[in-house]
């Protein structure tokens, strides 16, 4: 397939790098899911399919949409297609999963019963909140912890782990 298609000069060092495999996945149209192990050309391969639709095949980076599991892999693919296809011709859809479900939820709160402005909070945020929630409260009005003292680490982390089965109870049913 790769030996029918003229290769412009400026993919070329995109391609070069790739093991036949990787030259097939990236050179492939359609979709296309790249599963392997850390190290293994994951990005390079991802990278160098982008930039092969853009160049090869024309296609508009706005109807690309490129997921990876890391912020790291998101910024260099960025990097080496902006280097492969010029500013601008990254996909404005690129990026990792959770920061693409974000912006997409962002763009469209109703859908998922979200207010307008939502906030994403993680492990650390629901801790730091509960502890501040438990530092504002009088000790005599905590409720008894089954082990330890009322506000020590343990009751703080069993409060945020009720807190988020609750959320994520709460979420499963709107879904």
């Amino acid at each position: 397939m790769s030996a029918a298609l003229s290769i412009p000069p400026r993919l070329a060092p995109v391609l070069d790098d790739l093991t036949p495999a990787q030259r097939a996945a990236a050179l492939a149209l359609g979709r296309v899911l790249v599963l392997a192990g850390a190290g293994t050309g994951k990005t390079k391969t991802l990278t160098a399919g982008v930039a092969a639709r853009i160049e090869l095949y024309g296609m508009e980076p706005s109807r690309i949409l490129c997921v990876t599991f890391t912020n790291k892999a998101a910024r260099e693919m960025r990097e080496r297609i902006t280097r492969a296809c010029g500013e601008g011709m990254a996909p404005s859809w690129l990026g990792t999963f959770h920061a693409l479900c974000a912006r997409q939820l962002r763009a469209e709160p109703d859908i998922a019963h979200l207010r307008p402005g939502f906030d994403i909070r993680d492990a650390d945020d629901t801790l730091a909140i509960v502890r501040r929630l438990i530092r504002a409260t009088p000790v005599e009005q905590l409720p008894r912890p089954e082990e330890g003292e009322p506000g020590d680490a343990r009751q703080i982390a069993k409060m945020a782990e009720r807190i988020s089965s609750v959320v994520t109870v709460r979420y499963a049913r709107v879904f």
